[in-house]
């Protein structure tokens, strides 16, 4: 879940690098290649950090005691976090 969390916090995060970035890139064009690679970079680790999150909330749902609330927590928030990053870049990234 921590992992989970940490992800959140990338992908508010990027979400503001976002709106940022418009407003940079029409000031400043020639910095459009760092713009784009600074957004893929903090994109690629909030997806992987959910996805890490979600493999281990699914391989977590296997055990038999309390931690399994937690995984399948865990799990169905990583999996709807993927599903907002998809979002946020299908309506956000041109």
């Amino acid at each position: 879940m921590l992992l989970s969390f940490v992800s959140l916090v990338l992908l508010i995060f990027l979400f503001f690098v976002l709106q940022w970035s418009e407003h940079y890139i029409q000031n400043n064009p020639d910095s459009y290649f760092f713009i784009t690679a600074l957004i893929g970079l903090i994109g690629m680790l909030c997806a992987s950090g959910f996805l890490i999150s979600f493999g281990l909330g699914v391989a977590g749902l296997f055990l038999k005691n309390q931690v399994k609330f937690y995984a399948y927590i865990g799990a169905v928030l990583s999996g709807l976090m993927l599903i907002l990053i998809l979002i946020i870049f299908i309506v956000f990234v041109p």
